[in-house]
């Protein structure tokens, strides 16, 4: 969709590029939202100290807007009536690159929300962010950071994570110690995220 925006760009007024990208943005930001929590669910969940925040999903229908729908499920947990449009024009995900820390840090801060960027943080302590309440925004991904994911809950045995679509990320939802030290690309790094 976004090369037909480029395409009508070249070939047709001003007027004519607003619309059509007002309708791809329509379009990306047509959320299905849901309820993560059941999708998580296990044998864990009825004894142990388990905590899964009540933070808001949201489906990826692109390859590229991770980053923003990531920093959407935080800004909703602590402001469920924030202005969606308003945080997408913050964090501009790109469509070759998605979207860099820096500008999902800043886009997150002006939006109210208090981040904290931590680069070091070992497994324990990211066990501890979350039951301590705070979501914390992850990059993930098999040989290199590609994907945004937010860490909404953990236990003793388990993290589990929201990757915001289809696919063995998402599918996946809940992991072990060494699954998630995995897939934690780069290792140690995430953002901790609170409302003010």
């Amino acid at each position: 969709m976004i090369d037909s925006v480029k395409a009508v760009k070249v070939n047709q007024c001003k007027g004519d590029v607003r619309i059509m990208i007002e309708h791809y943005y329509n379009r990306l930001c047509e959320f299905t939202r849901f309820n993560s929590i059941p999708e998580f669910c296990g044998p864990e969940l009825k004894g142990g100290k388990t905590v899964l925040l009540d933070v808001p999903g949201f489906i990826q229908t692109d390859g590229y807007s991770c980053g923003f729908l990531s920093a959407l499920a935080v800004l909703r947990t602590f402001k469920p009536k924030a202005n969606a449009r308003r945080l997408y024009n913050r964090v501009k995900p790109c469509t070759i690159n998605g979207t860099p820390t820096s500008r999902l840090v800043t886009a997150l801060r002006k939006s109210g929300i208090v981040v904290g960027v931590r680069y070091r943080m070992g497994y324990t302590s990211l066990i501890k962010n979350v039951m301590a309440g705070f979501p914390t925004i992850v990059s993930t991904g098999e040989g290199g950071p590609d994907h945004w994911a937010v860490v909404v809950g953990a236990s003793d045995k388990h993290v589990y994570l929201m990757g915001h679509g289809p696919g063995w990320l998402c599918s996946k939802g809940r992991f072990t110690q060494k699954q998630f030290e995995r897939i934690w690309c780069p290792k140690g790094f995430g953002l901790v995220c609170s409302g003010k």
